[in-house]
């Protein structure tokens, strides 16, 4: 029968000691849906398309940009060069400077330090097959109106892609990620302190919100909050 260690002997031996991997606890899935810290999110993206001749500024300045912070939100914007076209003519303002067109270096200047990434081409018109939309707007009797209307629906489509794109490579120079993407229109007014991260995050669910406004039928598209796993499938297909 082998001999007891002495207690010296047992003392000297080393006992095997746990690899940092196995001192790791389990770590649960993070939640999408919930505010991330700062430096691991890039926040909101703001996303305003439509035309320079239309664009309204300063209530976006204030409600919804100045609101986050510049480390909380990044700026994007499509905006069309050329005089101010509108598809619903009633809708065309002209008092207090509204139907005035800044050129683009004064609009990049203004939205220092949130802008990211800034577009302003020249109006685009989209080919239409009126063939293939035979229940589209019954209201317009004119074959050209029809044709306007649904011209003008591909640019605002294309420009919301465009918005996205820039999104995405903001997202790969960065490494950080954005939380939501919330798009709105040029002459649209954010009339009161606006927060669409709070929306998302307290949402639980994955949903896409726009203004409970349609009296033109379908669905508004004056603002759309994205959560950011939807933003492909919301603008880019």
């Amino acid at each position: 029968q082998a001999d007891e260690p002495s207690e010296s002997a047992a003392a000297s031996v080393p006992s095997p000691q746990p690899s940092p991997a196995s001192m790791r606890s389990p770590q649960p899935s993070p939640d999408p849906f919930a505010p991330r810290k700062d430096g691991e999110s890039a926040g909101l993206a703001v996303c305003v398309t439509g035309q320079l001749a239309r664009l309204e500024l300063r209530s976006k300045l204030q409600n919804l940009l100045a609101a986050h912070g510049p480390e909380r939100v990044g700026l994007f914007m499509i905006l069309e060069k050329g005089d101010a076209v509108y598809v619903n003519t009633k809708t065309h303002q002209v008092e207090g400077g509204c139907d005035v067109e800044p050129t683009p270096d004064e609009v990049q200047e203004a939205v220092q330090p949130y802008l990211r990434a800034a577009l302003f081409p020249e109006h685009k018109i989209y080919p239409v097959n009126m063939s293939e939309w035979p229940h589209y707007r019954p209201d317009l009797r004119a074959e050209r109106d029809k044709l306007f209307h649904l011209q003008s629906h591909h640019a605002q489509f294309e420009h919301g892609q465009e918005c996205a794109r820039m999104m995405l490579e903001e997202e790969e120079r960065t490494g950080k990620r954005f939380e939501a993407m919330v798009r709105v229109r040029d002459n649209g007014v954010v009339s009161a302190h606006f927060s669409p991260l709070d929306i998302v995050a307290n949402a639980g669910s994955r949903e896409v919100f726009a203004k409970d406004c349609n009296g033109w039928g379908g669905v508004s598209d004056k603002v759309l909050i994205v959560p950011r796993d939807m933003v492909e499938s919301a603008f880019m297909h």
